[in-house]
């Protein structure tokens, strides 16, 4: 702890936060003017520590700790700083202070009254042993010096109107307390007196060698629900109906918690807290122990659920098989003093609510106990993945990603996704909204690499969910494309289509967008797929013609597929009948393209490519 301190006073230092006079060095200087040292008790460093009347001067190592507290009967009533406010670690009668660098060159003065100039009422006190007693006059909760016999004991009638008075040592009761010959009541061996002017108090802490009889008896079925103690020490041969103690001893009332519910614990007619099923009491006279207690029994209860794969039930704390289960109204029965059930939800479930006893439940509840009676209903609906959307990604072993890159729903915790690079199926389902996608990598060669890259989502950008990030939230709908560029900036590329008058043709984008009127063509980035499908055609792009792949569909339609690399390319569909030869020709040294979207060569050139996949006339092709 030194270590930390001097190193946090060397930091400190080192940007010229400390007072000139405390940065040469390691102390605090410091004032404390003291109107009467012999009323004023000071700790330094947890020993005694003298004062003087006036000014007292200290240059002490930072972090040295002080306590100042009235002595009788003065008592600490205030402190003030340089600037008349009160500082901190004064709470009413003592002050703790700490020589921290803040208080350089600090000036407090100490204010004490003395309380006997208000002590105009006096009470007697009589006790037999004071080495049996703790007192505490009330008020400005004065600890009393007392001595065998009479003690004369001045208050304050205004603020000092009651005395505490409970035994040294807890378990070993005071006989009897007193007030003007009447008895006081004790709570937990406490006694609460008010005072009054002349008023006799009268203790008797010894306690006279005296037996005393507890009798038990109890409710219908509960006999044999406790064991007792007596000082700590087991009563094995306890017949449950009476035992004789001397006065002052401690009895231990001790319930079978496992076997036995306790409606009630009386101890002389009054209640007792029996929670815990133990309670503990001095015998300081013949008591009678009532105890009203049942053994346990079974609760019935209700569980509905509608579908019992998306959801198991377990009695709580059991790690066995689960509770048998069947879809709509099961009735359990468990026993009453482990009625607790938990459950776990499947992870393709979607909890909509739990409600007991038509009361809907947190979220956060994962077992609740059940009384006989009660009624619990999960709103579980399946997990149906009936959306899809598109993720395009330029580089998933990039240096902008070397980290990590995460698409993730907030709400499903337990739906993974992985992306490769270029285009990526996704499914989901509509709760899983809103979605948070981020990445994050490291790198000498780019600057600010975390900082990299720009998400699309249906061709318009994202804004970082903070200015500089790459995280961000969206709302994903069916058939949603997400384009992500992290090392490199997209490249902005138009395609114009010229579809030959009578030609019937479709076209999608991205795998899953339709483009509603491609004469008018559209604008996309480089790397994007794009389908043209239709019966007898033929597509060529930048005059280069492309081969068709017959679709699996009964109508025999034939799909072309190209990857847009050029900013500028052209499309032409024409009917077939488009010269073969001329087609065999321009395949023969077709683009090559790599999976996002880049032209990387020709394919007469292909072999010398490195290992990898490519897109060739619409088609991939593996180079080993």
């Amino acid at each position: 702890m030194k270590r930390i301190c001097f190193w946090i006073v060397a930091v400190i230092t080192a940007f010229g936060i400390l007072p000139a006079s405390a940065q040469d060095g390691s102390n605090v200087q410091f004032t404390i003017n003291v109107p009467n040292p012999e009323a004023v008790k000071c700790n330094m460093n947890d020993e005694l520590y003298e004062l003087t009347k006036g000014a007292n001067v200290f240059d002490v190592p930072i972090y040295t700790s002080f306590y100042f507290e009235g002595v009788a009967p003065w008592k600490l009533t205030g402190i003030t700083d340089k600037n008349g406010t009160t500082p901190s670690g004064f709470y009413g009668d003592s002050w703790y202070l700490t020589a921290y660098p803040e208080i350089q060159d600090e000036e407090y003065t100490l204010a004490l009254t003395n309380l006997d100039d208000f002590r105009t009422a006096q009470f007697t006190l009589n006790v037999d042993d004071p080495s049996l007693v703790y007192a505490v006059l009330g008020g400005y909760f004065t600890t009393l010096d007392l001595k065998e016999g009479a003690n004369i004991v001045k208050f304050d009638p205004a603020k000092e109107t009651f005395i505490t008075l409970s035994p040294v040592t807890y378990d070993i009761p005071l006989y009897s307390v007193k007030i003007d010959g009447t008895e006081v009541a004790p709570i937990d061996n406490t006694y609460n007196v008010e005072l009054s002017e002349d008023c006799v108090v009268d203790v008797v802490a010894i306690l006279p060698d005296e037996d005393h009889v507890v009798n038990f008896s109890y409710s219908e079925g509960a006999e044999g629900s406790i064991s007792i103690s007596i000082n700590n020490e087991d009563v094995t041969d306890f017949d449950g109906k009476t035992i004789t103690v001397k006065v002052g001893d401690r009895l231990t009332i001790k319930g079978n918690s496992q076997e036995y519910k306790y409606q009630e614990v009386k101890i002389n007619d009054s209640a007792v807290p029996f929670e815990t099923a133990s309670y503990s009491f001095a015998v300081m006279k013949d008591s009678e122990v009532f105890i009203d207690a049942r053994p346990y029994g079974s609760i019935k209860a209700t569980i509905v659920i509608p579908n019992a794969d998306l959801v198991s039930i377990y009695q709580l704390y059991s790690y066995d098989e689960a509770l048998p289960m069947q879809q709509g109204e099961n009735i359990i029965e468990l026993p009453e003093n482990n009625s607790a059930v938990r459950w776990e939800i499947s992870t393709m479930a979607i909890l909509n609510s739990i409600t007991l006893n038509d009361e809907t439940l947190s979220s956060y509840y994962s077992s609740v106990t059940l009384n006989d009676g009660d009624v619990l209903v999960f709103d579980i609906t399946e997990k149906v993945f009936d959306k899809k959307a598109v993720v395009w990604v330029d580089n998933t072993t990039g240096k902008a990603c070397s980290i990590y890159l995460e698409l993730s729903s907030i709400t499903d915790h337990s739906t993974r996704y992985s992306f490769d690079n270029g285009y990526n199926l996704i499914d989901f389902y509509q709760q899983m909204n809103p979605f948070s996608l981020g990445w994050f990598g490291m790198s000498q060669e780019i600057e600010n690499v975390s900082q990299t890259g720009k998400a699309y989502l249906n061709g318009k950008l994202l804004e970082p969910m903070y200015e500089g990030s790459t995280t961000f939230s969206m709302e994903l709908n069916d058939n949603d494309v997400l384009k992500l560029f992290m090392d490199n900036a997209p490249e902005e590329c138009k395609v114009a289509f010229d579809i030959a008058e009578g030609v019937e043709a479709s076209v999608v984008k991205d795998i899953v967008t339709a483009v509603e009127n491609p004469a008018d063509g559209f604008d996309c980035f480089a790397g994007t797929q794009v389908t043209v499908t239709g019966k007898n055609l033929n597509v060529s792009v930048n005059d280069n013609v492309i081969t068709g792949v017959s679709s699996d569909e009964e109508n025999g339609d034939t799909v072309f597929t190209f990857i847009v690399a050029d900013a500028e390319t052209s499309v032409a569909v024409t009917a077939g009948g488009t010269s073969g030869v001329a087609a065999i020709a321009a395949e023969s040294d077709a683009a090559v393209y790599n999976m996002q979207g880049m032209k990387v060569g020709k394919k007469s050139g292909l072999k010398d490519l490195a290992p990898g996949i490519y897109i060739v006339n619409g088609k991939k092709v593996a180079v080993d």
